[in-house]
């Protein structure tokens, strides 16, 4: 038994040691983002020297609101250390409410990749999406929803975007096949 405690502290350690790490990289001036570094300062505390564990995580952090998500501009998400690289944005499916949207630059490649081979494709199709382009960003909805609809594609899809997701967007330029 004593061999497990000591793997369980271990893992412990290392997982004190990355969250740190992490809120360090993210509300440091030279690699965080807008959003986290404002946070910090109407927050009236420091969570790069305060936050050492996960503990002291959850404790210091209230929850995460979806609307941050949903309503702000995509580039108060951007960390410093990515600033002027075009950036992808993907939105939820909004199956726990209104979609969010998160940014990304290289990750949905590996996302939509891995996870579409796991799927049949009788039961996802390929061709069912919704990509919009912008000078700056794309966004894709995989909507399969919009494929049992009596509506013509791609209108369910088109319609989903344009209420949710336009009123709260700069867009420079929108495409859709």
């Amino acid at each position: 038994m004593a061999e497990l405690e000591q793997k369980i502290e271990e893992a412990k350690v290392a997982l004190d040691a990355h969250v740190a790490e992490i809120v360090k990289w993210h509300f440091s001036p030279e690699t965080g983002c807008p959003f986290w570094l404002d946070w910090a300062k109407d927050a009236g505390w420091d969570p790069a020297t305060e936050v050492k564990s996960l503990e002291d995580l959850l404790a210091k952090f209230p929850n995460f609101e979806d609307e941050w998500l949903r309503d702000k501009q995509p580039e108060v998400w951007v960390p410093a250390k990515f600033k002027g690289k075009p950036f992808n944005i993907f939105e939820t499916g909004g199956t726990t409410g209104m979609p969010k949207q998160r940014i990304g630059w290289e990750d949905y490649k590996i996302d939509y990749s891995e996870f579409s081979d796991t799927l049949d494709d009788a039961a996802f199709p390929r061709d069912h999406y919704c990509g919009f382009f912008t000078s700056k960003f794309w966004a894709n909805s995989s909507l399969s929803a919009a494929s049992n609809s009596e509506e013509s594609w791609p209108m369910p899809c088109f319609s989903k975007y344009a209420r949710d997701i336009l009123p709260n967007s700069n867009f420079s330029l929108l495409v859709s096949d």
